[in-house]
C-alpha cells in the first residue's frame, strides 16, 4: 500500500481495537471460517490482517488438539496487542502484506478475512501469500458480497469490490491458485463469501 493509505488503515483500526471484539458478526464470521478451513493437524497457519487474532483464535478454540503453530500479521499494533493478550503462543507480527516477514513455503494455510478489500496492490499481496505457502496447500479468503454500511460505519464501495467468485478469482489466478469450495456467510445484512484457493502446482 502507498504510505498514506497505510496510515489511514493503521490509524482507523487501532482505534477500533479495544471495541472490535464486541462485534457479533466479525465474531461469527471468524467462527465460520475456522470451521470452513478446517486445518490440518500440525499444520502451519498465517492470518493476514489478523487484527485482533479472531480468526486464529476460532481455531484453536474449534480444534484445541490440532497442534497448530499460528502466525498473523497486521498494520495496526494496537490490534495485535489484544490478540497477543489471547494468543500468547502464535508469531504475531505488525507489518505490511506485500512484503511478508516469513520465509518461502512456510505455510499449509493462509487466510485473509474481510481484509483484501483493504489493500491497494492485492497483486502483490497474494503473490506473497503463494511465496509462503507450501506445496499443496490452501488459501481461504472472506470477501464482502453486500455488507450493512451502517454497521460498517458508512458506505464504501471497495468494500465489495471482490464480491464474486469471479473478481477475486480474477487476481487468484494469475498467482496460480485455482477455485476449490466456497460458501456464503451471512450476519444481518451482510453477506461474505468465504471461498477455498488450492496451489496449482
Amino acid at each position: 500500500m502507498e504510505d498514506d493509505q497505510l496510515d489511514a488503515v493503521r490509524r482507523r483500526f487501532d482505534a477500533r481495537a479495544e471495541e472490535y471484539d464486541s462485534s457479533a458478526m466479525h465474531a461469527a464470521l471468524a467462527g465460520a471460517v475456522a470451521a470452513f478451513a478446517a486445518p490440518a493437524a500440525d499444520g502451519a497457519v498465517l492470518d493476514v490482517g489478523t487484527g485482533t487474532g479472531l480468526v486464529l483464535r476460532a481455531m484453536a478454540d474449534r480444534f484445541p488438539a490440532a497442534g497448530l503453530a499460528m502466525s498473523g500479521i497486521d498494520l495496526a499494533p494496537r490490534m495485535l496487542e489484544v490478540a497477543r493478550h489471547h494468543l500468547p503462543g502464535a508469531d504475531l507480527r505488525t507489518g505490511d502484506a506485500t512484503s511478508l516477514p516469513f520465509d518461502d513455503r512456510s505455510f499449509d494455510l493462509v487466510t485473509c478475512v474481510v481484509a483484501l478489500h483493504l489493500m491497494s496492490d492485492t497483486q502483490a499481496v497474494v503473490g506473497e501469500w503463494t511465496r509462503v505457502l507450501r506445496p499443496g496447500g490452501r488459501v481461504v479468503t472472506a470477501t464482502f458480497m453486500t455488507s450493512d454500511a451502517a454497521a460498517h460505519g458508512g458506505p464504501n464501495p471497495d468494500r465489495e469490490r471482490f464480491d464474486t467468485m469471479e473478481k477475486v478469482s480474477a487476481v487468484m489466478s494469475v498467482v496460480g491458485l485455482r477455485p476449490g469450495r466456497q460458501e456464503v456467510f451471512r450476519h444481518g445484512d451482510d453477506a461474505i463469501l468465504i471461498a477455498e484457493w488450492l496451489d496449482g502446482e
